[in-house]
């Protein structure tokens, strides 16, 4: 049987608050693996079967991962993590939406990560898109307007800084 949704997600809420490491920690586990990658000496960690059958019952990520959808930065690989490391959540252009939001509230309450990470990047397509809208005048249709939508306010914060455009709204 199906059921509908609380009316008021907050008045039913009830939060698990298991204790993941400590943000530093996991800071400290994100910088070694992308030492690592940018080395060329990548670990591959947790990826073997045992791994695997581990995480058939529960998973405990050390950080929540906010990145982009591009192919280019896949971000176990640029951190060289591996499976049940990382609670990924990956939108065009990082940005966050309700969605986005309830899956970092998620795996902060439920998971216990605590620990998050923004993750952008150098020529990203989302943002260069939306900078070139907003420089035209001229915006998507469909569905990718509310991704430019929730882009350009970045775009707009960016135009007070000195530099690139694209590179500055990435940034902010």
């Amino acid at each position: 049987e199906r059921k509908s949704a609380p009316s008021h997600p907050a008045s039913t809420h009830v939060a698990h608050h298991p204790q993941g490491i400590a943000p530093e920690e996991a800071l400290a586990k994100m910088l070694a693996g992308n030492a690592r990658f940018v080395s060329g000496k990548a670990f591959h960690p947790n990826q073997g079967s045992a791994r695997r059958n581990s995480l058939s019952t529960v998973q405990k990520p050390h950080t929540i991962v906010v990145c982009c959808s591009d192919s280019r930065v896949p971000p176990e690989i640029l951190f060289d993590q591996g499976l049940g490391d990382l609670f990924v959540v990956r939108v065009a252009g990082n940005v966050v939406d309700e969605s986005a939001l309830g899956s970092i509230e998620y795996a902060a309450e439920h998971l216990g990560t605590r620990a998050v990470l923004v993750l952008g990047h150098s020529k990203c397509g989302a943002v260069k898109a939306t900078v070139d809208a907003w420089k035209k005048g001229v915006f998507p249709e469909g569905h990718v307007y509310r991704v430019a939508s929730l882009i350009l306010p970045a775009v707009s914060d960016a135009r007070k800084m000195k530099g690139d455009l694209a590179a500055n709204a990435v940034t902010a």
